[in-house]
């Protein structure tokens, strides 16, 4: 038997908005100014140690963004921007070394994924000169051992 006027729940109110008003800032998880600034200074090393804005910690990549086009003096654009610079600048000279058989245990193959995939990089790209017959371009490293003294020498006799 269902009980039709029971006094236990609340009705809600009609005449309530569906959503906060607009400029409603009381469920801000980073309030003050202080709270941004270290916001955006622990995205930066994040960033700086080479990982992705997705995978930041503190909030998402909506909600940082959000703050960084709401309170810009709190999200200078030049540290951000240099911190994506350190970031991919750590993924360069950690392909360079690994290539160059200075890092220990290197994945070639898992580095060049992670490059295609972080970056965008491709192994090939084709030219647009001529749209019937695109050429490939092909790239390739080679790090001799004594930087190419012996090749340039032989070159010289």
């Amino acid at each position: 038997m269902k009980d039709k006027g029971n006094s236990n729940t609340k009705k809600r109110k009609t005449n309530l908005p569906p959503v906060a008003p607009k400029g409603n800032d009381y469920a801000m998880k980073f309030a003050t100014s202080e709270d941004r600034r270290k916001l955006c200074e622990e995205w930066c090393k994040h960033i700086r140690n080479g990982y992705s804005k997705e995978s930041f910690p503190l909030c998402d990549k909506k909600t940082f963004e959000s703050y960084a086009k709401k309170f810009p003096r709190d999200f200078p654009a030049d540290k951000r921007e240099q911190a994506c610079r350190e970031g991919q600048l750590m993924w360069e000279q950690m392909g360079k070394m690994g290539t160059g058989g200075k890092l220990k245990g290197f994945n070639a193959m898992s580095y060049k994924f992670i490059i295609q995939n972080k970056y965008g990089w491709k192994d090939r790209q084709e030219i647009a000169s001529d749209p019937e017959h695109p050429m490939p371009i092909t790239s390739a490293v080679v790090i001799l051992p004594d930087n190419g003294r012996s090749y340039r020498n032989e070159k010289k006799s």
